[in-house]
């Protein structure tokens, strides 16, 4: 599964993704690999997502060519639709989802793409606020982690280097995503990082720590 946590600050964003592929056999037998980039670049920066990793491995293809985030809800829509005619109704694909910034006149923002209801739906990330893509919606472990983390977000403006900013979040994120491995076998303790402004952009693996 995925664990993905998405920072919207004033203009720029951070985005963290775990590593781990799950892959099953005919015998719905598991088995974990983490080595896997869940972050993709495109023109204006990033897309990722949650949900069945075949359906948002088309996705990512697919969008990486028109690079139009407008076709986005219909890409999703098919790639489900396509995906569900091959394995049937899956859990994962009703709950995949994805992510993506983006320039706009503010600075950079992300976006969501997602189904609500019968509808596909793209809903913008508010400012100063963290959203979570997770298939095992129990935080409970990492919950005072999350709010100490949302109560912390600073702007680049706010810190004296873009190490210093960096800084600020990949020790607190290191935690979480350290805690929440231990209590979901599905996600890894190591992660990528990626930190956007409008003027940089950087992608960093944090390895899992001992």
């Amino acid at each position: 599964m995925t664990f993905i946590i998405a920072i919207q600050l004033e203009d720029s964003v951070v985005v963290a993704a775990d590593n781990r592929m799950t892959i099953e056999n005919s015998l719905a037998e598991s088995r974990h690999a983490d080595t896997l980039q869940k972050i993709r670049f495109w023109q204006q920066g990033i897309i990722t997502g949650t949900g069945e990793s075949l359906t948002l491995e088309r996705i990512f293809k697919s969008f990486q060519q028109s690079n139009n985030p407008q076709q986005l809800p219909a890409l999703l829509r098919d790639a489900c639709d396509a995906r569900r005619l091959e394995i049937g109704e899956h859990a994962q694909l009703e709950k995949t989802r994805l992510l993506y910034s983006c320039f706009t006149g503010s600075g950079i923002r992300l976006k969501t793409v997602g189904r609500f209801a019968e509808d596909i739906v793209v809903n913008a990330i508010d400012p100063m606020t963290m959203e979570l893509f997770v298939f095992n919606e129990d935080i409970s472990p990492i919950y005072q982690e999350l709010i100490h983390l949302q109560q912390s977000l600073r702007n680049p403006q706010q810190c004296r280097s873009t190490s210093e900013w960096m800084n600020t979040y990949i020790a607190p994120l290191t935690t979480i995503f350290k805690k929440f491995s231990q209590a979901d076998q599905t996600v890894s303790a190591s992660f990528d990082i990626y930190f956007q402004t409008p003027t940089q952009q950087f992608l960093q693996h944090v390895k899992a720590t001992a």
